[in-house]
């Protein structure tokens, strides 16, 4: 039987602008990562010499112990996000038109990749994501709150206000369960990181959970007849993004254009103004 790759293929320039998208992503993710993660160790030593001199990277590195919570955590989230997706579709009317909603873009369009590609893709965001939102973002978070609180109460603003800004990130989620979902992932991986302290954990657990998630989806997609609505499978999710994208900047190029010219039509219509009324003195 075909795989949700053969029976619902990208077109060839979709694929490759996903593909594109995707990496750029990723790049200015650990682009921002590996600023924070100098910030942070400078700030957390004091020794702005030992992070200059990749101590961020040592720092790092001494956070990636294994522990068996990698096997752990994505399990239990997994089997949890899939149980609760099977209950909801078969029995909520809502959440089956919220997740219809999400096969219209983007989330209809990533499991359809191939199984490399969806391997690399989680990869990436799991290695990334984590090093940005959970390293970076919460070491700082509980350097800073740790001044007014001790560890166990400076954690908990930590983990929250980290989860918001993550979920803020994931703008492509803008249904209830989705941002839900979002929320309770992002807590999780923060309460995670901090019990267990390695890096490795989360980062494992996340790419683990999006490839098995991406994966599930490309099953039912293969096996419910119904899982695009009815409607024709999304093809140019990402070409529409960006092209909106360029129409926009497009017509605040115009906007700004046309201002400078009205601007430049005042200034003539006030040197004439002034130009006549020294003539009406004269």
């Amino acid at each position: 039987m075909p795989n949700a790759e053969e029976l619902f293929p990208l077109p060839e320039d979709e694929r490759r602008a996903l593909k594109q998208v995707t990496i750029e992503s990723e790049v200015l993710i650990i682009a921002a990562a590996i600023v924070g993660a100098f910030i942070l160790t400078g700030l957390s030593t004091g020794n702005w010499g030992y992070a200059i001199g990749f101590g961020w990277l040592l720092d790092i590195l001494k956070t990636m112990t294994p522990h068996w919570a990698m096997i752990a955590l994505p399990v239990i989230m997994v089997g949890a996000v899939i149980a609760v997706d099977k209950i909801g579709l078969a029995h909520f009317a809502s959440y089956r038109e919220q997740k219809a909603e999400l096969t219209k873009g983007l989330n209809g369009e990533l499991p359809r990749l191939s199984l490399g590609w969806i391997a690399i893709t989680s990869i990436l965001a799991g290695v990334c994501e984590e090093l940005l939102f959970r390293y970076v973002l919460m070491g700082l978070l509980m350097l800073g709150f740790s001044l007014f609180a001790s560890p166990v109460p400076a954690a908990i603003p930590t983990i929250v206000i980290s989860s918001l800004i993550f979920t803020l990130v994931h703008l492509q989620y803008r249904n209830l369960w989705s941002i839900g979902l979002v929320v309770c992932l992002s807590l999780i991986f923060g309460i995670g990181y901090l019990a267990t302290g390695s890096l490795l954990v989360v980062m494992f657990a996340h790419a683990v959970y999006d490839a098995a998630i991406m994966l599930y989806e490309r099953h039912r997609m293969k096996v419910d007849p119904n899982y695009f609505s009815g409607e024709t499978p999304p093809s140019s999710a990402v070409i529409d993004i960006l092209a909106s994208s360029k129409n926009k900047k497009k017509s605040k190029e115009t906007e700004a254009s046309e201002s400078i010219d009205d601007a430049g039509e005042l200034s003539e219509s006030i040197d004439d103004a002034g130009e006549l009324s020294k003539k009406a003195a004269n």
